[in-house]
């Protein structure tokens, strides 16, 4: 059972790991590329979301880590700021569906 948890975590670090560079190189490149104007942060941010909820789906089905959302009815509509206890990675990834 140990052996499964290791090579499920090393299997999710990897992935987590490769996706993470490659889309840095990608924002990299749009950042020198894109003029600065409305269509470069739109894009940035469409490959933020794409790596924190693809990070979300890797947990969930290699790892078999799911959570459960409280109190999302709370968080207002417009700006604010929201605050985690940085516990574990966990929690910043959980976060970014939300916000």
């Amino acid at each position: 059972m140990l052996i499964l948890q290791i090579l499920r975590s090393a299997l999710f670090y990897a992935l987590f790991l490769g996706q993470t560079i490659v889309l840095a190189i990608l924002l990299g490149i749009v950042a020198l590329v894109v003029p600065k104007r409305r269509p470069a942060p739109a894009l940035a941010w469409s490959i933020g979301r794409y790596w924190g909820r693809s990070d979300l789906a890797c947990l969930r089905h290699v790892v078999g880590i799911s959570s459960a959302v409280e109190g999302a009815e709370n968080i207002p509509v417009g700006g604010c700021s929201i605050a985690s206890k940085h516990q574990s990675d966990w929690d910043s990834l959980a976060i970014l569906p939300h916000i």
